[in-house]
C-alpha cells in the first residue's frame, strides 16, 4: 500500500505536472503504479521488503531508494544493496524514515554512519541552524 500510494501521489504528478512533461513522457513508455519508463530508456522500479527482500531480486539498478526504514528488518540491505552489484557508479543508497525509537534500522544506520547533521544557513543574519532538539529545532519551527 505504501508503494501504491507513494507511486500515485507524488511519483506521477511530479512527472504528469512538470513543465518538461514531454522529457519525460512518450508513447509506448510503462506508466504503472510499479514500474515508469521513460524515453533515455531509464526505468523506476517500485518495490517492498516487508517479511522478505526477495521480490527485488534480479532487478538491475544503479540507485537503491529504501523509505520507512525504521521497519525494515536490517538483514534485508544486504540483498537488496545487490541489485546495484553491476551499476558502473557502485550504486547509490539514500534512507529515509522516521526515527520511531532507538531501536530500529533506521537508528542502526544512523550509529554506523559519519552521523552528519543538515545544517541550513540563514541569509539573512548569516545564523547555522541545526535541525535538532539538542540544537535549534525548537525555535526553527515554533511551538
Amino acid at each position: 500500500e505504501l508503494i501504491s500510494r507513494f507511486s500515485r501521489n507524488y511519483v506521477r504528478p511530479f512527472i504528469e505536472e512538470s513543465p518538461v512533461k514531454s522529457l519525460f513522457m512518450s508513447t509506448g513508455e510503462v506508466a504503472s503504479v510499479l514500474q515508469r519508463t521513460f524515453p533515455n530508456k531509464s526505468k523506476m522500479i517500485f518495490s517492498f521488503a516487508l517479511l522478505s527482500a526477495d521480490r527485488t531480486r534480479g532487478i538491475a539498478t544503479d540507485q537503491c531508494t529504501y523509505d520507512e526504514v525504521q521497519d525494515l528488518d536490517g538483514s534485508f540491505i544486504p540483498v537488496i544493496r545487490e541489485t546495484m552489484s553491476g551499476s558502473p557508479w557502485g550504486g547509490i543508497e539514500e534512507y529515509a524514515g522516521t526515527p520511531k525509537s532507538l531501536e530500529n534500522c533506521l537508528e542502526g544506520l544512523w550509529t554506523s554512519s559519519s552521523m552528519a547533521e543538515w545544517v541550513g544557513k540563514c541569509h539573512r543574519c548569516g545564523y547555522y541552524n541545526v535541525p535538532a532538539l539538542s540544537h535549534d529545532l525548537d525555535a526553527m519551527i515554533g511551538p
